[in-house]
């Protein structure tokens, strides 16, 4: 079939056309109300494609200095190439649209582009007021395909494989996996990201994201502000310096870190096997829950946690503040300095029958070791690092148990 060529001036289509054009040179075809291109476009050096409202276009290829602009028309099945452009203005709609190594998709106020695939090397920008929907960015790096998602733009059910989106605007529900990472800067959102399969989600200073799930290798690190995480399954969730994690959950396999540089946590609840590693900073409100770790290294401080069947180890030059509680669930507080540990414990009085222990690391009990415990011995035990449990034979009540653990030091070092 003989194509139609567009090499000067200006060619209307307010027809069905069922034949192949050929725009490039000073060339515009303008596709207008009423116009239908179901044949090959194909686009290059200098030729421009103007998709106004009611025209539409089936399959477009756009080379190296070729331009489509689809304003209140329909472009489907565009193919950009290595320096080709769209642009995607208001009431202009694309499906399908791939965007090869070096091509360029622009989605700008009240455009929609919907099911873009980015290759490695393409680039989808999705300017305030866009919208981009089902996009697919694929690349061998994470410098390869890239969506960058301007103030204001919004981008919804991404898909990115080794490649890259850049959040100034709002992202919902991007999966990020084999290499892949979404990074949500200062002003932008994300909202219900899939974590997986070595991807990264990167929540920097004044960023935000809520609803993040993640796990099988994925991670997720804070600098900014997330809500809501859900950890599980070899993923890992790193809050850094100047970042805050709220109310994540940390399942089977999942980790919570709060790093060397400082970060903050409040409502963590670790579940069974789950852990929580308090390196620096501080971790509000943690709830461990049976079969659940949270671990508090020297430097940094836990506030107000809640054993609930699960283990707090406090680490030497480990801070708590506030009040450590015992549930009716019991649970194990390790002590790895408690001669130097001054906190406040409460409810540590369960019910028969459930295992409640303050483990004192650094204290070797002998047979002259004269130990005072505030609870009866049939319930609750405090022991030795071998894991030894010592009942005394005579109980004593204190006020509170940071009394206890006054006297259980004042004893044990006199007994050395």
């Amino acid at each position: 079939m003989v194509a139609i060529v567009v090499s000067s001036g200006t060619t209307t289509v307010d027809f069905a056309a069922s034949f192949p054009y050929l725009v490039f040179g000073s060339g515009t075809l303008d596709v207008v109300n009423g116009g239908i291109v179901s044949k090959q476009i194909v686009i290059s050096s200098g030729g421009t494609v103007n998709v106004t409202s009611g025209g539409e276009v089936l399959a477009t290829t756009i080379n190296s200095l070729g331009f489509e602009d689809v304003s209140g028309g329909t472009a489907i099945g565009t193919m950009v190439a290595s320096g080709g452009f769209e642009a995607v203005a208001a009431g202009g709609t694309t499906s399908g649209t791939t965007v090869d190594n070096g091509g360029t998709e622009d989605v700008f106020a009240g455009g929609i582009a919907n099911g873009t695939t980015i290759s490695s090397g393409g680039d989808q920008v999705v300017l305030s007021g866009g919208t981009a929907i089902g996009t697919t960015t694929i690349g061998t790096t994470i410098s390869g395909g890239l969506e960058s998602v301007e103030a204001g733009g919004t981008t919804i059910g991404t898909t990115i494989s080794g490649g890259s989106e850049h959040v100034d605007g709002t992202a919902i529900g991007t999966t990020v996996s084999s290499g892949g990472g979404e990074f949500v800067d200062s002003g932008g959102t994300a909202s219900g990201t899939i974590v997986v399969g070595s991807g990264g989600l990167v929540v920097l200073s004044g960023g935000t994201a809520f609803g993040t799930a993640v796990s099988s290798g994925g991670e997720d690190a804070v600098e900014g502000t997330v809500t809501g995480t859900i950890v599980s399954n070899g993923g890992i969730e790193i809050v850094e310096a100047g970042g805050t994690a709220s109310g994540t959950m940390v399942g089977s396999g999942g980790e919570q870190i709060v790093n060397l540089s400082g970060g903050t946590t409040s409502d963590t609840i670790v579940n069974s096997g789950g852990i929580e590693l308090v390196f620096a900073g501080m971790t509000n409100s943690t709830t461990i829950n049976s079969g659940g770790v949270e671990v508090v290294f020297g430097g940094a401080t836990a506030s107000d946690t809640t054993i609930n069947g699960g283990l707090m180890e406090v680490g030497s030059g480990g801070l708590t503040s506030g009040t450590i509680t015992f549930t009716s669930a019991g649970g194990d507080l390790q002590l790895d300095a408690s001669q130097s540990f001054n906190g406040l414990i409460a409810g540590f009085a369960s019910p028969s029958g459930v295992t409640e222990e303050i483990d004192l690391v650094d204290i070797a009990f002998g047979k002259s070791t004269h130990v005072h415990s505030w609870k009866p011995p049939t319930t609750s035990a405090v022991r030795s690092r071998s894991g030894t449990a010592h009942r005394p034979p005579t109980s004593h009540c204190w006020a509170n148990t940071r009394h206890t653990i006054s006297v259980l030091r004042a004893t044990a070092r006199a007994a050395q």
